[in-house]
């Protein structure tokens, strides 16, 4: 059974959250790593310069990235994320639904990874990759949507954006 911890500001080696366990409220500084493995949930993580944050086939929820911060979800489930200035997100081979990419941001989304309900803020940008996917998304004003060329030749899907919402 896995261990519950609460409002932790990692200044540590990396830290592994397996299944059962939970943490939550994380703050990761410079150099520090939080893992996710499967069944284990991270919640209210802050990602911070330098800091990564990995999910393998767990669950994170309320995640923030900030500047120079990376997360990367490569299987499993994250819900409630923002990315902030200078902070990376990648989906590959998982999903993930509520993310908000601010000015500066940026969103990966790899083979497999299939993304939901994204706003790309004025500043951010969004890069669907051979194979990802991305389903209710709203590009605001200033918003950068890269959708890599031969996904759309071979998927055969047409792509509609909302310029209506600045």
């Amino acid at each position: 059974m896995g261990n519950n911890v609460h409002g932790c500001d990692m200044t540590f080696p990396p830290f592994f959250i397996s299944s059962g366990g939970t943490a939550s409220g994380f703050t990761l500084n410079a150099g520090n790593e939080l893992m996710v493995n499967s069944g284990g949930a991270a919640v209210d993580t802050v990602v911070n310069d330098r800091s990564q944050f990995s999910i393998y086939g767990g669950t994170a929820s309320g995640t923030t990235v900030t500047s120079g911060g990376a997360a990367y979800l490569d299987s499993g489930v994250a819900y409630d994320t923002t990315v902030m200035s200078g902070g990376y997100f990648r989906v590959w081979h998982a999903s993930a639904s509520g993310i908000a990419v601010s000015a500066g941001g940026y969103l990966l989304i790899k083979s497999t990874g299939v993304v939901s309900a994204v706003t790309i803020q004025s500043g951010g940008t969004a890069e669907v990759d051979k194979g990802g996917s991305l389903n209710s998304v709203t590009v605001m004003s200033g918003g950068v949507l890269i959708i890599d060329r031969e996904q759309c030749a071979v998927e055969g899907k047409m792509l509609e954006i909302d310029t209506s919402k600045n």
